[in-house]
C-alpha cells in the first residue's frame, strides 16, 4: 500500500508521547522560535503532515510558521520544559496519509516498526482505523516496542491487524498497564512471555482468532482487572484461579469453546461486576459458592448445557441488573429469592426446564423492562401484577399458563408481548388471536344453580333414608332381645348342691358319664 492511499478516510487520530525534543523561547517567527536542529525536524515533519492532508473543517489552519507549534490546534506541550507531548486530532475530519517524515516513521498500511525510536512514548494508541493488511508481517511494530521504557497503554483495536503476537511482548516495559488488540484478525496461542507483564490492568484481545487454553500465567497478573477473551477459538477449561484475582472486575470469556463446570473460585473476586460465559460448553450445576461475588451486576450464562436448579443464593446479588441463563438445561421453579434483587431490569430464563408457575414475590421487581421465560414449562395464571411494570418486552411463549390474559399495560401493545403455545390462554387484546373466555348469561347461572340444590336435596334424602335403616334395625333388635328373656327366667330352676348329690347317689362312678379337662358330668334323677 503506498503512502497516498494509506488513511484515506481518517476520521482522527491519537498520539501521546514524550518528545525528546527541546524548545527555546518563543517570538512568533520560526527563526526565532528554533534553537536546535532537533525542533527544526520537528517542527518540518508536522507541516510535512498537513500537506498530505484535506482539512475541509480547517482544523489545522493554525499550523503555520507565524506561531510557536505549541500553540497549534491539537497539540499540546509540557509547561515546564515545552516539549510536544500530545498530538491530538481525535475526530477532526481529516483525509489523506502520514507524512514519512513523521517522528522518521514511514506509515504505509502496516505499522510502522521503528516505533521504537520514541523512548519516552507513554501512551501508543491507533484503535479504530484501517491498519494492518491482515497478513503474518501486521504485529512486526511490536518488536521495536520493547525501547518504549515508559510505555503504559498499547491499543490497536477495531483494525485489520493479522498474524501472530510475538514472544517479544514480554520485553515490552513493566509498566504497560493496557494492552487492547481486540477486533482484529489475530490467530494463534497467546504467548507465554505475556506473563512478564505483571502490572497489566487491562488485557483485551477479543475478537480474534485466539486458540489454546487460558495460560496459567494470566493467574499472576494480581494487577488484573479486566479480561477480554470472548470471540475466539480458546478451548479447555475456566481456570479456578482466576477466583485469586482480587480486582477482577470485569470477565468476558463469551462465544468460545471453552468445557466443563463453572469454577465456585469465581465467588471470591468480590470486585466483579460483570462475568459473560455465554455460548461456549458448559455443563455441570451453577454452583452456589458463585453467588458470593455480591458486587456483580451482569452475570450472563446463555447458550451452554448447564444442569439442576438456580441456587437460592442468586438473592444475594443485591446490585443485579442483568440475568441470562437462557438455553441450558435448567429445570426446578424459578427461585422466589430473584425478588430480592429489586433494581433487576434484564432476566432471561428461556429455554429451560423450569416448571411451576410465576413466583408471586416477583411483585417486588418494580424496575423489570425485558422478562422473557418462554419455551418451559411453567403453568397456573398470568399475574396481574405484571400490568404495572414498565415493561418493554415480555415473552410467555410455549409454555402452559392458563386464563384470562388481561389486556392493559405491556399485555395492551402486542409487539412488546408474545403468548403463543399457551393454548389455555384467554381473553387479551383482539390482535392475539386468543380464544374468548367463557361468561355464564344469567340463565346459566340459574340452571346452575337448580343443579347444585338439585344434588344438595337429593343427597340429604340419601343421608335421611340411610338414617332411618339404621334406627328401624336398631329397634328391631332390640325387641328381639326382650322377647327372649322371660322365656329364658321361666326354663330355668333352681338346685341345691344336696339335690345333686341325691340325685347322682353320691356322685357315683355308675352315673359318672365322662371326664373333661374342665372336671366330670354325671346324669341324676330330681324329685
Amino acid at each position: 500500500m503506498s503512502g497516498s492511499e494509506f488513511f484515506q478516510s481518517i476520521s482522527g487520530l491519537y498520539f501521546v508521547w514524550r518528545s525528546s525534543f527541546s524548545s527555546a523561547n518563543s517570538t512568533g517567527k520560526l527563526e526565532e522560535i528554533v534553537k536546535s536542529h532537533s525542533i527544526i525536524s520537528l517542527f518540518l515533519a508536522l507541516l510535512a503532515f498537513k500537506s498530505n492532508l484535506n482539512d475541509p473543517l480547517g482544523v489545522l489552519n493554525s499550523w503555520n510558521s507565524s506561531v510557536h507549534f505549541c500553540k497549534w490546534q491539537g497539540i499540546k506541550c509540557g509547561l515546564q520544559h515545552r516539549r510536544v507531548t500530545v498530538l491530538n486530532l481525535t475526530s477532526s475530519g481529516l483525509v489523506g496519509s502520514f507524512s514519512p517524515n513523521l517522528s522518521n516513521n514511514n506509515f504505509r498500511g502496516n505499522i510502522p516498526s521503528n516505533f521504537g525510536s520514541l523512548q519516552n512514548l507513554l501512551h501508543f494508541s491507533m484503535d479504530f482505523n484501517s491498519l494492518g493488511n491482515e497478513d503474518a508481517g501486521d504485529m512486526y511494530f511490536l518488536n521495536s516496542l520493547k525501547n518504549c521504557c515508559q510505555l503504559e497503554v498499547l491499543g490497536v483495536n477495531s483494525n485489520q491487524l493479522g498474524g501472530v503476537l510475538p514472544n517479544s511482548l514480554g520485553n515490552l516495559s513493566t509498566h504497560l498497564q493496557h494492552f487492547g488488540v481486540a477486533m482484529n484478525q489475530i490467530s494463534g496461542v497467546i504467548p507465554s512471555r505475556f506473563g512478564s507483564l505483571f502490572n497489566l490492568e487491562t488485557l483485551n484481545i477479543e475478537q480474534n482468532q485466539f486458540e489454546g487454553e487460558i495460560p496459567d500465567f494470566i493467574g499472576d497478573m494480581q494487577k488484573l482487572q479486566v479480561l477480554g477473551l470472548n470471540t475466539n477459538r480458546i478451548s479447555g477449561q475456566i481456570p479456578i484461579f482466576l477466583g485469586n484475582l482480587s480486582f477482577l472486575s470485569h470477565v468476558h470469556l463469551q462465544d468460545n469453546k471453552l468445557e466443563g463446570t463453572i469454577p465456585s473460585s469465581l465467588g471470591n473476586c468480590k470486585n466483579l461486576l460483570s462475568l459473560d460465559l455465554s455460548q461456549n460448553n458448559l455443563s455441570g450445576k451453577i454452583p452456589k459458592e458463585f453467588f458470593s461475588a455480591t458486587a456483580i451486576f451482569k452475570v450472563n450464562l446463555s447458550q451452554n448445557h448447564l444442569v439442576g436448579p438456580i441456587p437460592s443464593e442468586v438473592g444475594n446479588l443485591k446490585n443485579l441488573v442483568e440475568f441470562d441463563a437462557s438455553e441450558n438445561k435448567l429445570l426446578g421453579e424459578i427461585p422466589i429469592e430473584l425478588s430480592k434483587c429489586s433494581g433487576l431490569v434484564n432476566l432471561y430464563l428461556d429455554d429451560n426446564f423450569f416448571e411451576g408457575s410465576i413466583p408471586p414475590s416477583f411483585e417486588s421487581l418494580k424496575s423489570i423492562e425485558n422478562l422473557d421465560i418462554s419455551s418451559n414449562n411453567l403453568s397456573g395464571i398470568v399475574p396481574k401484577f405484571l400490568v404495572n411494570f414498565s415493561l418493554e418486552t415480555l415473552n410467555l411463549s410455549f409454555n402452559n399458563f392458563e386464563g384470562e390474559l388481561p389486556t392493559n399495560g405491556v399485555f395492551a401493545n402486542a409487539s412488546a408481548i408474545s403468548v403463543i403455545g399457551n393454548s389455555d390462554l384467554c381473553g387479551g387484546i383482539s390482535v392475539l388471536q386468543l380464544p374468548r373466555c367463557k361468561t355464564r348469561t344469567l340463565k346459566e347461572r340459574r340452571l346452575s344453580c337448580f343443579h347444585i340444590i338439585l344434588i344438595s336435596g337429593g343427597c340429604l334424602l340419601l343421608i335421611i333414608s340411610m338414617l332411618s335403616l339404621f334406627v328401624i334395625c336398631w329397634l328391631k333388635k332390640k325387641k328381639n332381645v326382650q322377647s327372649c328373656a322371660p322365656f329364658r327366667n321361666e326354663s330355668l330352676i333352681t338346685v341345691s348342691y344336696g339335690d345333686l348329690l341325691k340325685a347322682t347317689d353320691g356322685f357315683s362312678s355308675t352315673n359318672l358319664i365322662g371326664v373333661g379337662s374342665f372336671g366330670s358330668i354325671y346324669k341324676g334323677i330330681l324329685d
